[in-house]
């Protein structure tokens, strides 16, 4: 079995949609580490995925991107835990979280709220062997 996170650099947000501040549905053309040790760190594969994050329970949120972006880095915290530029698969908790993007376009966006789903949708699309990372900083 392959452990798997999304990396927020390299992802895209597609749409974001907010109902009634108890659902935020942010669509995501998600970038995904696979590897059998730690992703992102130790040697895989890099795969696209279209994936949706549903953030419930909405206390604040702001700088909602209008249009496609490219997610420069993120940091999305659930609880008293960090995940810095990464979502871990899978994710499905109703625990206070926080997620926070900047984008390539300079803006950033926001969002508080409790409880998170994070649905893959379709095929994933093989994109490249990653070597691993020679240090851990």
């Amino acid at each position: 079995m392959l452990n798997e996170i999304i990396e927020f650099h390299d992802s895209e947000i597609m749409q974001v949609e907010v109902i009634n501040r108890n659902l935020m549905r942010i669509l995501m053309r998600a970038y995904i580490h696979k590897s059998k040790g730690i992703p992102g760190i130790d040697p895989g594969t890099g795969w696209v995925q279209n994936a949706e994050l549903q953030i419930k329970q909405l206390y604040s949120y702001g700088g909602i991107p209008a249009i496609r972006v490219r997610i420069s880095s993120g940091l999305l915290v659930i609880d008293e835990k960090a995940y810095l530029n990464e979502i871990p698969i899978p994710l499905n908790c109703e625990s206070t979280i926080y997620y926070s993007v900047i984008l390539d376009d300079g803006s950033s966006f926001s969002v508080e709220g409790k409880g998170v789903t994070l649905t893959l949708l379709g095929e994933a699309k093989y994109i490249e062997e990653f070597p691993g990372s020679s240090t851990i900083e």
